[in-house]
């Protein structure tokens, strides 16, 4: 079997190309820039890299029948652009690929979503599970809620559809501008924020948990022929606080900068103004989106479904924590 990935320069795909190499399985890699692709990879690795830039449509002719097609590829939440281009890029880009992939007769088409999809939805008392509705506040939520209503629309035949909802990766060389890589750089400051007493839960998943995760899918054959029961959201296990996760971080890096209370009340106006200011090109670090995850309860998923499979993250979300935060500061 051959994969076909796209994405696989980026943050989730060096972690996902080790293993695959491994296994000796033939790799086809979707990239703006095929020659630094082809530098990550050993010499003898069994890839071809191809050109592919989302923002220009149809991806090249390399899925073949038999085929597993990971989309891993898309602008995330920070990206500084308009509606219109995160719709070309997580939406209709996802569907150039993913007929390209139905019409080969691939065995799989897997898409990375996220739970921003659904909208800041969930807590522990009523957690977000895969068949709530789609209602995103953000751009990047958008287009990815409308990249899965389409696939579902498609008539998939033979080829399955898997698709993962994860939370906030983390990692050790994270997007500089990630959720993930202000709140570490963040607790290595001489202060730092707490809202709301730091009580909301924190959807995290570490990077190579997720891949740990999609194998495992894989192996097990799982997915459908579209609908909810191709879908499944994914965290590192058990659920954190914010509170935990940044006492964590600090505890991995041996410094305890100056916690600074903030009531929840505050930020959430700062989040709605800035999704005003975003709206008309105006640069604002804070939205509904990022304010919900650091000060709210919403994210938090039911993951029950991925735990009935069989799966298991390799470690629990405290050692997840502690391994990514060392490695983020070079401890």
């Amino acid at each position: 079997m051959a994969f076909v990935l796209s994405g696989a320069g980026g943050f989730l795909g060096r972690a996902l190309l080790p293993p695959l190499l491994e296994r000796g399985e033939e790799l086809f890699l979707l990239g703006r820039d095929p020659a630094r692709l082809g530098r990550q990879l050993p010499e003898a690795a069994s890839c071809r890299c191809e050109t592919w830039d989302m923002r220009q449509g149809e991806a090249p002719a390399v899925v073949s029948a038999g085929d597993t097609v990971i989309h891993m590829a898309a602008l995330l939440g920070n990206a500084r652009v308009d509606r219109r281009t995160y719709l070309r890029v997580n939406t209709e880009a996802v569907m150039h690929l993913a007929r390209q992939a139905i019409g080969a007769g691939a065995e799989c088409f897997v898409f990375f979503s996220t739970v921003s999809a659904h909208g800041p939805i969930g807590s522990e008392e009523a957690p977000l599970r895969e068949d709530f509705p789609f209602r995103p506040v953000s751009l990047y939520g958008e287009s990815k809620a409308r990249a899965e209503e389409e696939l579902a629309r498609l008539d998939w035949g033979r080829t399955r559809l898997l698709t993962l909802r994860p939370g906030v990766i983390h990692g050790a060389d994270p997007n500089a501008h990630s959720s993930a890589a202000r709140l570490m750089r963040m607790m290595a400051a001489p202060s730092y924020l707490r809202a709301g007493g730091g009580r909301s839960c924190f959807n995290v998943i570490r990077r190579e948990h997720l891949v740990h995760a999609l194998l495992y899918l894989l192996e097990q054959k799982a997915g459908a022929a579209g609908g909810t029961e191709a879908a499944f959201l994914v965290r590192d296990d058990p659920c954190p606080s914010m509170a935990q996760v940044q006492d964590w971080i600090q505890q991995a890096i041996g410094h305890q900068g100056r916690r600074i209370a903030l009531p929840a009340f505050p930020l959430k106006v700062l989040g709605q103004l800035g999704d005003v200011l975003r709206a008309r090109g105006i640069p604002f670090p804070l939205s509904r989106e990022t304010v919900a995850g650091f000060s709210g309860s919403g994210y938090y998923s039911d993951i029950s479904k991925l735990l009935a499979s069989g799966w298991r993250p390799p470690a629990d979300a405290r050692k997840a924590v502690l391994a990514s935060a060392r490695e983020f500061h070079g401890q």
